[in-house]
């Protein structure tokens, strides 16, 4: 029975948590690190790769939040490393962020940062980044950042500021949770999931905007990280954390849309690429079934009641189930990865 409720448990956490799946610079899409699986097929990224943090009973859980503001997590995740390939955009053009599933009512702000990188061994919490867009609570249309993502086909748009210096940079975007403040270890707490990715930006501006450094960003308990949600009435006194928003300018680009091969955007060889690919929708699938289940049942029609929790219960018990099915599938693609040299032998 315990080991029943910890794989139930450990489903709903895991559909509960979000990541990006792609983003888009300047036209050209880029897969986002896949945590379940990149890291032992030898996948190539333009993501900071980072460490799991563990799940129920031990069991690694992707896109786990930082929930500790001081932590150097908080920066690029845990343990941050330099990643192996860049994009590169020009200044003035779209980022095009695309999230996973996410819970309709983990309520909070949707922040994007871009901070200038000198050398490749600069540490990821070395690095001065200023905030490029700062969505917090919509008062006039009383909803959260989060639910525009959502409602947009969990699709985020960030413009690159025209005027800033050409260079490398790292685009850190994240989403904060606010639904865990105000209540008790180990579920209270912000919960902050953060994503960084290298970009050449080309053009011509010269500005250098002033930066934070994370941690030091934010502090625990700024009304933006420490805010709670229960009471309603107060949402409209919210105000997203951290510094404040660099406005720039956002002129048209200049030059010509880059051209990127298909190497260096991390994909890989193609066959293979198909099987990788087979594996992910069912995997994205798998996750986005969850949390669509659970908004379902917490966000029904205009005079509908909130469905029985006691349904998602039931739904997830089948739910771990296929994922023992998903899992097998992916054992098999990595021992594949190893056989054609692309990852080494865990």
């Amino acid at each position: 029975m315990k080991s029943t409720l910890s794989a139930l448990l450990f489903a709903a956490g895991a559909a509960a948590h979000s990541a990006v799946w792609t983003i888009n610079f300047d036209g050209t899409e880029y897969p986002a690190l896949d945590a379940r699986m990149d890291k032992d097929l030898g996948a190539k990224r333009i993501e900071w790769t980072f460490t799991n943090n563990n799940g129920v009973e031990g069991r690694p859980a992707p896109w786990q939040a930082i929930t500790d503001v001081t932590s150097p997590g908080i920066t690029c995740g845990l343990e941050p490393k330099y990643p192996a390939l860049r994009a590169v955009a020009r200044a003035g053009t779209d980022i095009v962020v695309n999230w996973s599933g996410m819970i309709r009512m983990h309520y909070g702000p949707v922040l994007s940062y871009l901070g200038a990188i000198p050398t490749p061994d600069t540490k990821a919490q070395g690095i001065k980044f200023f905030k490029v867009k700062g969505d917090g609570y919509d008062k006039a249309a009383n909803k959260w950042a989060n639910e525009y993502v959502l409602d947009n086909n969990r699709t985020d748009v960030v413009k690159i500021p025209s005027n800033i210096k050409p260079g490398m940079y790292v685009f850190r975007t994240e989403l904060l949770a606010l639904h865990g403040n105000g209540l008790p270890a180990p579920l209270g707490g912000p919960q902050f999931y953060t994503h960084c990715f290298n970009v050449n930006i080309t053009g011509n501006g010269a500005d250098t905007p002033e930066g934070v450094t994370f941690p030091g960003g934010y502090k625990p308990d700024e009304k933006g990280v420490a805010f709670t949600i229960m009471n309603k009435a107060i949402w409209g006194d919210y105000t997203s954390p951290g510094p404040a928003l660099y406005e720039g300018k956002h002129d048209a680009p200049v030059g010509d849309s880059p051209v990127v091969y298909v190497k260096d955007t991390g994909i890989f060889p193609e066959e293979f690429q198909k099987k990788y690919e087979a594996i992910k929708e069912k995997e994205d699938a798998y996750s986005l079934a969850a949390n669509d289940k659970f908004n379902s049942l917490n966000n029904p029609g205009p005079g509908q009641p909130r469905g029985d929790m006691t349904e998602f219960a039931t739904f997830l018990a089948g739910h771990v189930k296929e994922g023992e099915k998903l899992q097998q599938e992916l054992e098999a693609l990595k021992k594949e990865a190893v056989e054609l040299g692309l990852a080494t032998p865990q």
